[in-house]
């Protein structure tokens, strides 16, 4: 999780900060790019900044150390996860022995089926391959707002069984509020790319400036030579 030490108010008022202190730099950008004179002072005030936002978010830049709280989920799961796995397994074991030849009847049924569409299934499978990793990928699209709902949802919640669910939750608001703070981050990000471009348009504007008084030096100089 990003900076874990601030919580994720403290850290979203810190982001809040470092976004209107780069607008500020993007204003001096804007400033020395209408006017030359300007820039020395643009320059100096954006670098400033710059370590100003970077200073609202100490420790960014160090190696990972490990979260305490990833950690306490983690071996809640590992405690919690087998116990609940066992006994959905337990329910599902005796459901299944009122519908045993149900069951059977059906396996057949489907293996007949499988059987009939074996052939097409061969001369698809290119295809099919290539929407199975499709449908991979999209599992792993996490929806952090339902994610968020669905936890919250005690009725839905009273399907997943205790011990499990309550680490359970405790994963998922974990990942939650992971993707909220990196979420949050990609708008410093962001502002610090705008400052960067900007920045850059002036070195090119400044360039381009200088190349032009060079040539009309250089004319001059020829002319009176």
């Amino acid at each position: 999780m990003l900076l874990p030490l601030l919580t994720i108010e403290q850290f979203r008022e810190r982001v809040r900060e470092a976004e209107a202190l780069l607008r500020v730099a993007r204003q001096h950008a804007r400033d020395a790019h209408d006017d030359l004179s300007k820039s020395d002072h643009a320059n100096a005030r954006i670098q400033s900044i710059c370590r100003e936002v970077e200073s609202l978010f100490p420790g960014l830049h160090d190696p990972s150390a490990p979260d305490p709280a990833l950690q306490e989920t983690i071996a809640a799961l590992h405690a919690e996860l087998p116990a609940a796995v066992a006994a959905r397994l337990a329910e599902e074991e005796a459901a299944a022995d009122g519908e045993g030849e149900e069951e059977d009847a059906e396996e057949e049924r489907e293996e007949e089926e499988e059987d009939d569409e074996e052939e097409g299934e061969e001369e698809d499978a290119g295809e099919e391959q290539g929407e199975e990793d499709d449908e991979e990928e999209e599992e792993w699209d996490v929806d952090y707002a339902k994610l968020a709902t669905a936890i919250e949802n005690e009725t839905l919640m009273s399907a997943f069984p205790e011990p499990g669910r309550t680490a359970f939750k405790r994963a998922a608001r974990y990942l939650i509020e992971s993707h909220a703070r990196q979420e949050l981050f990609s708008r410093v990000i962001a502002g610090f790319e705008q400052v960067a471009e900007l920045t850059q348009l002036n070195v090119e504007e400044t360039r381009k400036k200088l190349a032009m008084a060079l040539t009309l030096e250089e004319l001059a100089s020829q002319r009176k030579g």
